[in-house]
């Protein structure tokens, strides 16, 4: 009984994940950037190998966003999410953007974690 308990416990440990990579940022806010880190998605809401398109809206003070929105949605919530959330940690060059409106491309890449 120990042994089984044991691989499950494993097994949860490895459980899948996904990782949305931005395959492209478009307009000014690229070379504004200083740093922007990705989602990680931790649960199995959206399905492996998709590539999807969402517009989202950020204000910014001094560089730093602190009003983000979704204007299209990707079609999953839980992405959605995860890159409002996401984008809130993104910083900028101070002075160079008050508002910006982007549309970003994503596709997810599932692997194990240990």
């Amino acid at each position: 009984m120990t042994g089984s308990f044991l691989r499950a416990q494993n097994n949860s440990a490895k459980a899948d994940f996904t990782r949305i990579v931005f395959s492209s940022i478009s307009g000014p806010v690229r070379d504004a950037l200083i740093y922007s880190p990705t989602p990680v998605i931790r649960n199995a809401s959206i399905p492996r190998n998709l590539r999807v398109r969402g517009v989202f809206k950020f204000d910014l003070d001094n560089g730093i966003p602190y009003d983000v929105r979704v204007v299209q949605s990707t079609g999953y919530k839980g992405l959605d999410d995860a890159v409002v959330e996401v984008l809130r940690t993104w910083r900028f060059r101070p002075h160079r953007l008050v508002w910006a409106t982007i549309p970003i491309e994503f596709r997810s890449v599932s692997s194990s974690k240990s």
